[in-house]
C-alpha cells in the first residue's frame, strides 16, 4: 500500500501513472483554484486486440529498422493530402495495422505529413497502409470537477487491467491527482 500523486498541468493528454498491478482509489482535484476543470479519463488499448481507424494512410513505404533507431514515416490522408496525424491520436502511442499488426510506437509527430517511431520499426509498412492506434474507452467524459472539490473514485468502479491498457487524463485546467495503492 501506498499513495503516489500526480500534478496535471496540461491540456494534452497525459498518462497516469499507477504503480503495481491496481490502485484502491482515485482522487481528483482542480488544480486551478479559480475555475471548474472538465476532464475526459479514458484507458487505451495496449495490445492490439481492439484498435481504431486513424484515418492516416503511409504516403511511402518504409522498412523495419533496428531496434533504437529512429524513423520518420511520411503520412497522407490516402489522397497524397495532409492527414489528420496530430498529438492526441499518435503521440507516445503503440501503432498497429488493422489487424493488430504491431508497427511501432509514434515518438513524435512532426507534423500533418510525418510521424517518427525513436524506438524504430517493428514491421514494414508498406505505402497506402492505413494506420491504427488502440481503441478509447472512456470511464469518465467531460466529467467537471468544480472549484474547491474533488472527484473520488474508487477500484470498483474504476477497475481496468493496466497490464493491457494504458489511463490516460485530458483537462482543460491543472488537475492534482492522489493515487491510493
Amino acid at each position: 500500500m501506498g499513495i503516489s500523486v500526480q500534478k496535471i498541468t496540461t491540456t494534452a493528454k497525459t498518462a497516469i501513472s499507477i504503480d503495481g498491478d491496481s490502485f484502491v482509489s482515485m482522487l481528483f482535484s482542480s488544480g486551478d483554484q479559480t475555475a471548474n476543470s472538465i476532464v475526459d479519463i479514458y484507458v487505451v488499448d495496449q495490445n492490439g486486440s481492439n484498435v481504431t481507424t486513424t484515418g492516416v494512410y503511409v504516403n511511402s513505404a518504409s522498412i523495419a529498422s533496428t531496434p533504437g533507431t529512429s524513423t520518420a514515416v511520411t503520412v497522407d490522408n490516402g489522397s497524397g493530402g495532409a492527414s489528420g496525424a496530430a498529438n492526441d491520436a499518435f503521440l507516445n502511442e503503440r501503432v498497429y495495422g488493422s489487424d493488430g499488426t504491431f508497427y511501432g510506437i509514434c515518438t513524435a509527430v512532426a507534423s500533418s505529413t510525418s510521424l517518427t517511431f525513436g524506438g524504430g520499426l517493428v514491421k514494414s509498412l508498406a505505402n497506402n497502409t492505413l494506420l491504427h492506434v488502440g481503441n478509447r474507452f472512456h470511464l469518465l467524459k467531460n466529467a467537471v470537477i468544480p472549484v474547491g472539490t474533488a472527484l473520488s473514485i474508487g477500484y470498483d468502479d474504476f477497475r481496468f487491467d493496466n497490464n493491457n491498457y494504458n489511463l490516460y487524463i485530458k483537462s482543460d485546467e491543472s488537475i492534482d491527482i492522489i493515487i491510493n495503492s
